[in-house]
C-alpha cells in the first residue's frame, strides 16, 4: 500500500466507518466510502462537508457511493458494516469479486473469529482485522489482528495504515478485548436503565460519572458515539446466549433503536447533534425531571460494573491486568476496573455491593465470591499490598 497514492475504501458508514473515512481524508488518502443507505450517504456527506469547510472534490478527496464496483481501484478496503455474521460474509465476498487480487481486506469485527471471515473472503492471505473499541480518533487504541494465513505484506499494510492514521496499537489479547467490550457495554446499558427508571436525568448521569469516576466522556454520550444499535445488538446476542439479566437491553435502549435514534450517526440519541456531529443538547428520550443524586448515580453504576468485571475472571484465559489494559487503552478510561477496585479497597467495595444488593436485589449487585474470598483472606488492595493486582 503506497503512501498517498492508492485508493482506500470503507464499506459501511456507521459510527466506525464515518470516523475512519474522516481519518483517511485527514491523512491525505483518496478514499471511497460505500453504504447502501441513501440517507446515510447524505448525512455523511453533510458532516464531512461541514467539518472540511468545503464539498468533497479533487484527486485526494473522497467519493461517497452505494456502488461497491467503485472499489475496483482500491489498494486496501476496510469493511465496517454492522456486527452481523451474514452481513459481513456477504460484504467480504462481494469485495473479493470486485477488488484486484492484491487488494488487502480489513474487517473491523469486534467479536467474530477472524479465520472464519478471512477464509470466507476468498483471500485469507490478504485479509486482516482491526479491533476498534470505539469509533477511532487520533491517538485512540486499536488492536491489529491477523491469522496464520496472513502474508507479511498484509501485516505491513495494516501496520502502515494504523501508523498513518495516528492510532495507537494496544497490546491486548483478543479475548481480553472482547471481555472489556462486553463489560463496558453492560455498564452503558445500566446507565440507560437509570435514565429510564428516573434515577437521574441524562445530564446528571453524564456529570456524575465524569466527575465521580474521571471518565473523559459520560456513559450516555459514549453510547451515542458507539451507536445505540451497535451496543443493543451485542447485548441482545449475549442475552440470547446466556439469559443473564445483566445483558438484557434496557427498554429505553430498545425503544430508541426501534425509533431510529441511534446516536451521533443518526443525529439524535440521548443527545442531539448538528451537521458536524457536535452535541447540541438532550435528545427526545432524555429525562430532565429527575433529582440530582450524583452520589447515588455513581454507586448504582460503578459498583455493579466492578462486580461484573470480577465475574469476567470466570471466562477461560481472562486476566485482570489485560482487562484493565483493554478498558484503559481501548475506551480511554483512566483506570481499569481491577486497578480501581484495589484503589477503593476490596472491603469497601464489598460493603457497598452488599448494601446495593439489599436495596435492589433484582439488579445483579450480589457480591462475587472472589471479592468475598479475597477480603476474608486479608487481600484488600493497595492498603494491604495485594488485591486483584500486586501493588
Amino acid at each position: 500500500m503506497a503512501r498517498r497514492h492508492g485508493v482506500i475504501g470503507v464499506v459501511g458508514l456507521g459510527s466506525v466507518g464515518e470516523a475512519l473515512l474522516w481519518l483517511l481524508h485527514d491523512a491525505g488518502y483518496p478514499t471511497v466510502g460505500v453504504d447502501r443507505e441513501p440517507d446515510v450517504l447524505a448525512r455523511v456527506e453533510q458532516r464531512m462537508t461541514a467539518r472540511a469547510g468545503r464539498r468533497p472534490s479533487g484527486v485526494r478527496g473522497y467519493t461517497l457511493t452505494n456502488d461497491t464496483a467503485l472499489l475496483a481501484r482500491s489498494d486496501l478496503v476496510i469493511e465496517a458494516v454492522d456486527e452481523d455474521l451474514v452481513t459481513k460474509l456477504d460484504v467480504l465476498r462481494r469485495l473479493h469479486s470486485v477488488c484486484p487480487n492484491e487488494t488487502v481486506l480489513v474487517t473491523t469485527t469486534a467479536s467474530m473469529a477472524l479465520p472464519r471471515l478471512a477464509i470466507a473472503s476468498g483471500r485469507p492471505d490478504r485479509t486482516g482485522g482491526l479491533r476498534l473499541f470505539r469509533p477511532p480518533a487520533v491517538g485512540s487504541g486499536v488492536v491489529p489482528v491477523f491469522t496464520s494465513m496472513s502474508r507479511d505484506d498484509t501485516r505491513e499494510a495494516v501496520a502502515r495504515l494504523v501508523a498513518e492514521l495516528g492510532l495507537a496499537v494496544a497490546p491486548v489479547a483478543f479475548h481480553a478485548g472482547l471481555s472489556a467490550t462486553d463489560l463496558v457495554y453492560t455498564s452503558l446499558n445500566r446507565a440507560a436503565a437509570a435514565v429510564e427508571e428516573g434515577v437521574a436525568s441524562t445530564d446528571v448521569v453524564e456529570a456524575a460519572m465524569r466527575r465521580g469516576c474521571g471518565l473523559p466522556v459520560g456513559p450516555l454520550r459514549l453510547l451515542d458515539e458507539l451507536g445505540l444499535d451497535t451496543v443493543h445488538t451485542r447485548l441482545s446476542e449475549l442475552w440470547t446466549r446466556s439469559r443473564g439479566g445483566v445483558f438484557r437491553p434496557a427498554r429505553l435502549l430498545s425503544s430508541m433503536v426501534l425509533g431510529g435514534a441511534l446516536g451521533r450517526k443518526s443525529g439524535e440519541g440521548f443527545y442531539r447533534y448538528d451537521d458536524a456531529g457536535r452535541a447540541l443538547g438532550c435528545g427526545a428520550a432524555a429525562r430532565t425531571d429527575c433529582p440530582d443524586l450524583s452520589e447515588a448515580v455513581v454507586n448504582r453504576l460503578l459498583y455493579p460494573y466492578l462486580a461484573d468485571a470480577v465475574r469476567l475472571l470466570d471466562r477461560p484465559g481472562t486476566d485482570a491486568a489485560e482487562i484493565d489494559a483493554a478498558v484503559e487503552r481501548g475506551f480511554g478510561w483512566p483506570t481499569g476496573p481491577f486497578e480501581l477496585l484495589d484503589r477503593i479497597g476490596l472491603d469497601v467495595a464489598l460493603a457497598r455491593l452488599r448494601r446495593l444488593h439489599a436495596e435492589f436485589p433484582e439488579s445483579a449487585c450480589e457480591p462475587p465470591a472472589a471479592i468475598q474470598q479475597l477480603v476474608a483472606g486479608g487481600f484488600l488492595g493497595r492498603r494491604s499490598g495485594q488485591g486483584f493486582r500486586r501493588v
